[in-house]
């Protein structure tokens, strides 16, 4: 049996190049190097470090799973105490180790586990989010922190609907859709027209990230959006950062010189992901972002050939439309139960569920009266 052996490096430069190589070729958009480097860069703040937990094959193999965390210091006066947590935040649509091809996950699950409470065991709460709770990792870990004198709690994170393409044409995924839908999507495009000049840009080409970010960040300082977004220049970098790869899809829906809609799509792994959507609300009644996705979704399957097409984060009611299926995302937290901090920190989450459980059971049976 091959023994595994955890190391922890603090920057993705420490990190050898079969650990590197392996980020590289990960599964998912949201866990390859640009986007992990870029995600530092931007969302770091003070008193945060990386800390990339990796495990090999004895003590000189090469590296076959890497675990991105950021490791927090909030002072010794806080409550919080020493924090480790995924590097992950709300532009992330599913945290997980990387591993290498033909691993036993099971077995790299365990070894993460037990070096989280190990190598990387000084700290007062864990929290990694947002989880496949299919993924060996989740049932692993809370297990090993559960045997590890650790209050345990999962909890929900969000529904993530997506499309099962299975190899069909453009015409053929718009036949499938719900006629209303489909009857919107013909009434709305003949009507466009009345409005002026429409035109459709796709922005994939590096030199091209500019100008439809711009157009982007118009729509959506008009859009319903405003005021929300945590770090644009985040989005213009990994615009930047996934078109230089040929990952890009970012689309815009002109009418006339306006800008009228904006979506950040990005294909990678033969899976479009829909990442970010704005539209003017003066052409709400035109359904600009509708046509826009129709738009969009026809490239991505006849031309990019996508076996996946996902909506993110959200059960929003629209999503239901577009998609075929759904499955949800989790977070595991933990408390160390030997340290103040740690304590503290159970004893607020235990109080928070029970507080939910209670308004919820309120909500279901209405108020009801004392007398």
């Amino acid at each position: 049996m091959i023994q595994l052996r955890a190391h922890v490096a603090t920057g993705f430069s420490e990190l050898p190049e079969s650990a590197r190589a392996l980020i590289a070729a990960a599964p998912a958009y949201d866990l390859t190097l640009p986007w992990l480097e870029t995600l530092a860069r931007h969302t770091l703040v003070a008193g945060e470090r990386l800390e990339l937990l990796w495990l090999s094959e004895g003590k000189d193999g090469n590296a076959i799973a890497v675990l991105p965390l950021v490791r927090s210091s909030h002072g010794a006066t806080s409550a919080r105490g020493r924090t480790l947590r995924a590097h992950a935040n709300y532009y992330s649509n599913c945290f997980a180790p990387v591993c290498a091809a033909g691993v036993d996950r099971s077995a790299v699950a365990a070894a993460l586990a037990e070096s989280l409470v190990g190598e990387l065991g000084s700290w007062d709460s864990l929290d990694l989010n947002p989880m496949d709770p299919q993924d060996p990792l989740f049932d692993a870990l809370e297990r090993t922190l559960g045997a590890s004198a650790c209050f345990v709690q999962r909890y929900f994170r969000f529904g993530n609907w997506y499309l099962e393409v299975g190899g069909r044409s453009y015409a053929d995924y718009l036949g499938s859709l719900p006629s209303r839908l489909q009857n919107t999507l013909k009434r709305k495009a003949k009507k466009l027209d009345q409005l002026g000049p429409v035109r459709y840009e796709l922005v994939q080409a590096a030199d091209a990230v500019d100008a439809g970010m711009t157009a982007y960040e118009a729509v959506y300082a008009r859009s319903w959006k405003q005021g929300v977004e945590g770090y644009p220049p985040f989005l213009r970098d990994i615009a930047h950062e996934f078109a230089h790869r040929g990952w890009l899809r970012l689309g815009v829906l002109w009418i006339g010189e306006r800008a009228t809609a904006a979506q950040l799509w990005f294909v990678y792994d033969r899976t479009a992901s829909i990442f970010k959507l704005a539209y003017d609300p003066e052409y709400t009644e035109h359904s600009v972002g509708s046509l826009l996705t129709a738009h969009l979704m026809h490239h991505v399957i006849d031309a990019d050939h996508v076996r996946i097409v996902d909506y993110l984060s959200g059960d929003d009611a629209y999503k239901r439309d577009w998609m075929s299926a759904r499955r949800e995302r989790w977070g595991l937290r933990a408390y160390r139960l030997r340290s103040v901090a740690g304590l503290a920190g159970a004893a607020r989450s235990v109080a928070g569920s029970l507080a939910r459980r209670g308004l919820s059971a309120v909500r279901r049976t209405g108020w009801r009266s004392a007398s």
